[in-house]
């Protein structure tokens, strides 16, 4: 009886033993039991003070007393607000230049002097091309850099004036009248013989055949050509056609002639004059008497100008 009562002691003592362990190791590995003198790893001091951190209540914040929080791309972090990046300085951000196709990192994409925000918010004019408008001049030297300067020119006869000489006229007039009166309606170099003879004694002998070659008539045209655009031309070519036409009839090709002009500067203008002169023997006999009586035919001088060319830009 008494062995079997130290077998029941021993037992005790070991499960005892058992508990007590149990209870050691749920005090050492309580992760809620206070830690004194432990030593820590760098790990875990990280993890320890993000968890300390508040969340940043802001757009933006950079590493310090919040949990870092970034900016979107082309976006930078001033004062806790995220401010578009303007990377070249030129005013626009990165993601304007972006949207119109510039250069975010180049103050003056295409190269003109004038900066990209000047060109695409001050002038209105393309930032990707120095020379907006097509003209001859480039953005940066161009006085209207959005519209086309070029010049444009204007043509018009702006005199059609005829006199006659009068010195001439006054010793034609009656020669003209014998020459009637023996039915010669032909002309001036047609006439010859007794009919000339006869009639030359009223003009002081003189001989009829010389006086065919005299100038008894005169007409001066004025054809201005007028820069009216806002640039100059280096150059200016035209056809200009004079036309006769008597009342009912067709109009008759009288001259044709092809007239060039140098530099015209805008607003200015240059002057074609042109004098026909017409002589004793480019009438016939009536017709010159008809016309010295101011029975003129209704005749007409017309004018037409073609193939006009010069230098423009009005593309």
């Amino acid at each position: 009886m008494v062995k079997k009562k130290k077998k029941n002691k021993n037992f005790i003592w070991i499960i005892g033993g058992v508990v007590g362990l149990i209870i050691l190791g749920f005090l050492f590995l309580n992760p809620f039991t206070e830690k004194t003198g432990e030593v820590i790893g760098k790990s875990s001091i990280g993890k320890t003070e993000k968890m300390m951190k508040e969340t940043c209540p802001y757009e933006c914040c950079p590493a310090g007393d919040y949990i870092e929080k970034n900016c979107p791309l082309d976006y930078e972090c001033i004062s806790n607000s995220c401010i578009p990046l303007d990377s070249d300085g030129d005013g626009l951000t990165n993601i304007e230049e972006k949207n119109i196709r510039t250069d975010p990192f180049s103050y003056d994409t295409d190269g003109d002097t004038l900066s990209d925000y000047q060109e695409y918010v001050n002038l209105g004019t393309n930032p990707l091309d120095k020379n907006t408008d097509n003209d001859r001049y480039d953005d940066a030297e161009d006085p209207n850099p959005t519209k086309t300067n070029s010049a444009e020119i204007k043509v018009e006869v702006v005199r059609n004036e005829g006199y006659w000489n009068e010195e001439l006229k006054s010793k034609l007039y009656p020669l003209l009248g014998c020459l009637l009166i023996y039915g010669v309606e032909s002309s001036f170099g047609e006439i010859s013989g007794f009919i000339a003879s006869a009639c030359s004694y009223l003009i002081s002998g003189a001989s009829i055949v010389s006086l065919i070659q005299e100038d008894i008539s005169y007409r001066d045209i004025e054809v201005q050509v007028q820069n009216i655009g806002d640039d100059y031309t280096s150059y200016v070519n035209y056809i200009l056609n004079v036309y006769i036409q008597y009342e009912n009839t067709p109009k008759e090709l009288f001259d044709n002639q092809n007239i060039n002009v140098g530099i015209l500067e805008a607003g200015e203008n240059s002057v074609k004059k042109i004098t026909y002169v017409f002589k004793v023997e480019d009438y016939t006999i009536k017709k010159l008497k008809d016309i010295l009586d101011g029975k003129t035919g209704d005749k007409q001088y017309i004018f037409e100008i073609e193939n006009l060319d010069y230098e423009r830009f009005d593309f």
